[in-house]
């Protein structure tokens, strides 16, 4: 013991080094959490601008409390990153159990778990552990050396995980206007539109000299309702995209596995650098205003607000 100071002093000493320890942890492992948000800000502002500025402000603050924890650690710091991450912690499990609270176009609607969601959440997670536990008693932080390097690595191979495998703890919920992989390609949900309001295919017909006196499209059944998928399908790979509008289904609440009354996209094999357009039509019960729209072979989901036509979800936590 160096002269003149007290085992108090001396313990004192421990603690302050033990903590300082622990908050560099956790600096990394809120910088982890910030960048995974970072990633998933377009997709959320595709959906709403709201979204999106919320996601950036997440990030941006798991920054400041990084920067903050590597260069004047402080227990006043450790205390307001752990509640904060907290409260995150707490608005994803809210946003996937009974929806998105109050604002935004998703409101009330649940979210579907994604792999950057458990990667961001396992990064959270760590942080408040980390920062709870170097609040605590020095003689408790060896255990803790080895531990939460360790914890760390596996938040970072989490997050390495999510990347290259985005279906893996759940579906990819995205939004028209985001593009999904397929086998050969990719394609992308254009828009939605009630199929009233889309172009009378008798005109087309006209148009190519195949009209028909009296000729009307099929009615829609009682308490039902029809809509447009209007889909755009482009082949990058040698092989082209193998498409058929069987691949596509549809589920939502108290219906799985609708398959499409009719195409405007004959079954085709797309060759490689082209693109086509068209419409995939869907017949559910009528009062519904969301549904997912799969496609087969794709781990990736995207949800439809049938009612406005425009998007529903984020894909990301």
């Amino acid at each position: 013991m160096e002269d003149g100071m007290t085992f108090k002093a001396l313990q004192h000493r421990m603690r302050t080094a033990a903590a300082g320890t622990g908050w560099t942890w956790a600096a990394r492992a809120s910088v982890i959490a910030a960048l995974l948000h970072v990633v998933v800000v377009p997709g959320h502002a595709a959906a709403w601008w709201g979204y999106g500025a919320f996601f950036g402000a997440v990030a941006a603050a798991q920054l400041v409390l990084a920067a903050a924890l590597f260069t004047r650690p402080s227990s006043r710091f450790a205390v307001m990153g752990a509640a904060g991450n907290i409260a995150i912690l707490a608005t994803y499990a809210v946003s996937r159990s009974s929806g998105v609270p109050l604002f935004g176009p998703h409101a009330g609607n649940p979210e579907a778990i994604g792999a950057i969601d458990l990667a961001a959440m396992a990064a959270e997670l760590l942080t408040v552990a980390i920062l709870t536990f170097s609040l605590r008693p020095a003689n408790r932080w060896p255990v803790s050396r080895v531990a939460l390097p360790i914890a760390l690595m596996v938040s970072i191979v989490a997050a390495t995980f999510a990347f290259t495998n985005p279906a893996t703890g759940g579906q990819e919920l995205l939004v028209p206007g985001q593009t999904i992989k397929i086998d050969g390609g990719r394609y992308t949900v254009d828009s939605v539109t009630p199929e009233t309001m889309a172009p009378m295919q008798t005109q087309s017909f006209a148009n190519a000299g195949m009209g028909m006196p009296g000729m009307v499209p099929d009615a829609t059944a009682e308490g039902m309702q029809r809509f447009n998928v209007n889909i755009s399908v482009n082949a990058t790979g040698g092989k082209g995209v193998n498409f058929a509008s069987a691949m596509f289904t549809l589920s939502g609440e108290g219906f799985e596995g609708i398959l499409p009354i009719r195409t405007t996209i004959e079954p085709m094999v797309i060759p490689m650098g082209s693109t086509v357009n068209g419409a995939v039509i869907f017949e559910i019960p009528a009062g519904i205003e969301t549904a997912t729209l799969h496609f087969n072979g794709s781990s990736a989901i995207t949800q439809l607000n049938i009612t406005g036509g425009s998007a529903g979800g984020h894909g990301g936590h």
